[in-house]
């Protein structure tokens, strides 16, 4: 090799290439602020062949804060009372940007212009092709269908834009008596999915709830996560919540990857390929929040009512809340997690606390939503950049007793504030 002090003419050139990754290096660590310029604190393991992304309970970064600015809102009844739309469980935008409000109370589907003009609703209630019992999730299929998830059918319904009906799916397990719907995510050529089922062999009877991936014929090609409960006919039902609701699907990222939480309590989020094999799995250290006595008695007065078909059942309720209780997938392949302290105990104005993930499972930042908000009323569903505000979730559902118009003296409402479907703009301020 030559001397640094060389006169050779190619010299030059072999010093510019051997300090470039240096002088990149310093210029980048230039632009970064002090709090970008952050070290990740967590570790990396490997179990079973699975890489562990372990997360200390502090982020990287500082929290990103937002604004939540509205853009439109639409308020629920007319002035003389008719019932416009009640209660809105999910939002999808299509390429124009028109909005499609799900109203699992009205059961049908409300677009709505960019500018927040209302254009038309389709779907109706009813039992037949294209009409819904109880719609609770939503999507825009490739193909431009509207995909509409009724629980009560346990189906997938399918409306084309104009509203008329487009089919049904329906997923299949070999040897249940019954199977059915209860969450979908569109995947290429089929659907990732949470299905439930039942079978009865004589006196025994079996519950499993399946979380995998179907085809468009309804057959299952991928098993992720499954669960099983067995009784024999005539003993006394038991729920435990920390056992059944433990697996929970959340969402499926862009690079169609499957996320499940597969604890009630712990921060962890397992993350499947369409093959159903894990590839990575997420911890945080986090301190669950305990329920009051309160809650634990609501809690469990919800499920005794939810389970009254069974003959005296016996609940058992987590000490408590659901750590992790939602996943907003990004764009960018980054996520952001919705947990059992995202709306307890928040400041003044604030919204909601998420946390923020690189899609390599890091604990970048936590996302604070600026906004007045009932944390008891008003629900928050996102799409990328804007947010849609669901305010007096508990009046709209109290609006259903007034029958179609929606008269809110009828419905027990009196003089309480009328709920309104209101869409922001995330504008970030910090």
């Amino acid at each position: 090799m030559k001397d640094c002090g060389s006169q050779d003419p190619l010299s030059r050139p072999r010093l510019l290439l051997l300090y470039l990754p240096l002088l990149c290096f310093l210029c980048l660590a230039h632009l970064l602020t002090p709090a970008e310029a952050t070290e990740w604190k967590g570790r990396r393991i490997v179990k079973d062949g699975v890489l562990h992304v372990m997360n200390p309970a502090e982020p990287m970064e500082p929290p990103a804060v937002y604004e939540l600015r509205e853009l439109w809102r639409l308020e629920s009844e007319t002035e003389d009372g008719d019932l416009v739309f009640g209660t809105v469980n999910a939002i999808a935008e299509d390429e124009d940007g028109n909005i499609y409000l799900l109203d699992t109370q009205l059961k049908t589907v409300h677009l709505i212009s960019p500018e927040g003009n209302y254009l038309r609703s389709i779907g109706r209630g009813g039992e037949g092709p294209g009409e819904l019992n109880y719609p609770t999730q939503m999507f825009l299929a490739d193909d431009g269908r509207v995909c509409i998830l009724d629980r009560n059918a346990g189906n997938l319904t399918f409306l084309t834009r104009d509203g008329q009906p487009s089919g049904e799916w329906l997923p299949k397990l070999d040897g249940y008596n019954s199977v059915y719907l209860l969450g979908a995510h569109a995947v290429p050529n089929g659907y990732a999915v949470v299905a439930g089922a039942k079978r009865f062999a004589g006196d025994i009877m079996t519950d499993t709830k399946l979380i995998g991936v179907f085809d468009s014929a309804g057959h299952v090609v991928a098993r992720a996560a499954e669960q099983s409960r067995t009784r024999i006919r005539g003993e006394r039902f038991v729920y435990d919540e920390d056992v059944w609701d433990a697996y929970r699907f959340l969402e499926v990222t862009a690079d169609e990857k499957l996320l499940i939480s597969c604890s009630y309590r712990d921060y962890r989020i397992d993350v499947h390929d369409l093959d159903g094999s894990v590839s990575m799995v997420i911890h945080r250290d986090y301190q669950p929040v305990e329920r009051s006595e309160e809650e634990l008695t609501g809690e469990k007065e919800y499920w005794e009512g939810y389970f009254r078909r069974y003959k005296n059942p016996k609940i058992e309720i987590s000490p408590y809340e659901r750590t992790i209780a939602s996943v907003e997938v990004r764009a960018d392949g980054s996520f952001w997690v919705g947990t059992s302290h995202s709306w307890r105990d928040l400041p003044e104005g604030v919204a909601e606390v998420l946390d923020a993930f690189s899609k390599d499972g890091l604990f970048v930042r936590q996302i604070v939503l600026r906004k007045d908000i009932s944390p008891e009323n008003d629900y928050l569903y996102y799409l990328e950049d804007k947010v849609l505000v669901s305010t007096g979730g508990a009046s709209a559902e109290l609006a259903a007793v007034g029958g179609a118009s929606g008269n809110s003296e009828e419905a027990g409402l009196g003089n309480e504030a009328i709920p309104a479907a209101i869409l922001c703009e995330m504008v970030r301020v910090q």
